[in-house]
């Protein structure tokens, strides 16, 4: 290779030396050199241009080749820094801001921010994206170490799904086994708050709002104790606040236990009980072999049991031959075979000079699907004088 000739006047070297001649003593005559100041030149196969701008320095502290594309520009920071390097690892501590695509360990995506997909290996466990922030005490309001906020271009189109995190099954390779798979997992760890939460979610009520929404068939567990309807520590497994719809059956392997509280049971629930009294002062006068509605009770659509009791007061001479006690769904009838009883007494009839005759109503179930009267009858066939009668009627809600 041909070194590169240097026109001396040209470049207007005053001191040094040129090819170890001293300028200004033996100056070599214009020509080739292969030296000036004891930097080599090496000439170019055809031409070749270095530029140093005026007043600008070019420092080199080692031996470097630069390799690129023609015409391109490299700039580099303002302030002075060190370049990073793509074949080994560096550590930037300024603040950094990247426009384009980024990926690890894969070829960028245009349809990806950032893209890692390295495979994930160096122990027994590994992490593929870990974040260690540790929050400073001027952090006094909120800290995120992750957190996804969801918008759209404000134009005219619709997307159908928006997911703010989503947690996909990727290939199991063959001959691999995975134990247990976590699309969330909320470690046991996680108590150092003096309130924790392990999924927390604070959306208010409204049509198609869901703070928890469980599509898949698969099976739900819930180890500690659960409340429904409100905010406060459970303290049972299902602790819950509020009405609860059951389309279902139900099926207790322990029982149902029943309340200790000493109260009713709420208008509407299985176990709601009413009943309604006439009073001995304000007893009914009874016409023989007539029946006759001692009180009554408005019951609201449900399945009930009715029962009752009738107390028959006769006058001291009234002869008594047959009574009849009863409910019906009819006002002074005596009801369906099975919703009343009776009483016979001999053919020449019973006379008691004082007392009453005191009858338990049979037990019924009445099944109603709109609010309905329910009556207490009594019947009575007497001769001679009079007779009277007065009771209670009960119903309870069995479902």
């Amino acid at each position: 290779m041909r070194a590169r000739q240097i026109n001396v006047a040209t470049a207007a070297i005053n001191s040094g030396t040129i090819d170890g001649a001293t300028i200004g003593a033996t100056t070599p005559a214009a020509g080739t050199f292969t030296t000036v100041n004891k930097i080599i030149f090496t000439q170019p196969a055809a031409s070749a241009t270095l530029t140093i701008l005026n007043g600008k320095t070019a420092t080199f502290s080692n031996t470097l080749t630069l390799a690129g594309t023609d015409s391109t520009t490299m700039t580099f920071p303002t302030t002075s820094a060190t370049i990073a390097r793509t074949d080994a690892a560096n550590a930037f501590t300024g603040n950094q801001s990247m426009s384009g695509f980024v990926a690890i360990g894969t070829t960028p995506s245009t349809t990806r921010t950032l893209y890692v997909a390295k495979s994930n290996t160096g122990g027994t466990t590994a992490v593929g994206v870990r974040s260690d922030g540790t929050f400073q005490s001027d952090v006094t309001s909120v800290g995120k170490l992750f957190q996804a906020v969801t918008a759209t271009q404000a134009t005219t189109f619709t997307l159908a799904d928006l997911t703010a995190f989503s947690a996909e099954q990727g290939g199991i390779g063959s001959g691999s086994t995975v134990t247990n798979q976590y699309g969330f997992s909320a470690q046991s760890s996680l108590t150092g708050g003096a309130n924790n939460y392990g999924f927390y979610s604070n959306i208010s009520s409204a049509s198609a709002r869901w703070n928890f929404f469980a599509n898949g068939t698969a099976n739900n567990a819930f180890a500690g104790n659960t409340r429904f309807g409100g905010t406060t520590a459970p303290t049972v497994a299902i602790d819950v606040t509020g009405a609860v719809l059951v389309s279902g059956t139900i099926t207790p392997s322990g029982g149902i236990v029943g309340t200790t509280a000493g109260g009713d049971a709420t208008a509407g629930n299985v176990g709601e009980y009413l009943s309604a009294s006439l009073a001995v002062g304000s007893a009914t006068s009874l016409t023989t072999a007539t029946a006759k509605t001692v009180i009554n009770l408005s019951l609201t659509a449900g399945d009930w049991d009715i029962t009752g009791v009738i107390n028959f007061i006769p006058a001291a001479s009234t002869n008594t031959t047959l009574l009849f006690m009863g409910t019906s769904t009819t006002d002074n009838t005596i009801g369906a075979d099975n919703s009343y009883a009776s009483n016979a007494y001999p053919v020449s009839g019973n006379v008691t000079t004082s007392g009453h005759y005191r009858k338990n109503v049979p037990t019924v179930r009445v099944n109603i699907s709109s609010t309905t009267t329910i009556y207490l009858i009594a019947q009575a066939t007497f001769t001679v004088s009079t007779m009277t009668a007065y009771g209670t009627i009960c119903a309870r809600r069995a479902r």
